[in-house]
């Protein structure tokens, strides 16, 4: 796999969560409506992770990449995982960019990025 491309990045934030005790239950979940990055289960709490990537910050940092276009279409997404799980369950948008490459990075993970 190419050191950045967005699947790097997504097995890097896999494993940044992991080893924080999050469980992984799916990785580039599709659905008519978008594609979910990472969904994870920590503390009770269904994560929905948004995961960017760039070399450096020379046209901003990854995470400024996240639109609302993107952002509704990550709701919409998340709204269609959550209607196929047999019980409700508490959820939160997460978001985590990373600048570099697999040598060098470094690694910004928001709680709750996309609340008013």
């Amino acid at each position: 796999m190419p050191p950045h491309s967005g699947a790097w990045a997504e097995d890097l934030v896999a494993r940044y969560l992991s080893s924080r005790g999050a469980e992984i239950l799916a990785r580039n979940w599709r659905c008519r409506e978008g594609e979910l990055d990472i969904v994870a289960r920590h503390t009770g709490i269904l994560l929905f992770v948004e995961v960017r990537s760039r070399r450096n910050e020379s046209f901003g940092s990854p995470l400024s990449t996240i639109t609302a276009r993107k952002r509704r279409r990550l709701a919409a997404a998340a709204a269609r995982f959550l209607a196929e799980l047999p019980e409700p369950e508490d959820c939160r948008f997460d978001a985590a960019g990373i600048t570099g490459d697999p040598e060098s990075y470094s690694l910004s993970y928001i709680e709750g990025a996309f609340d008013a």
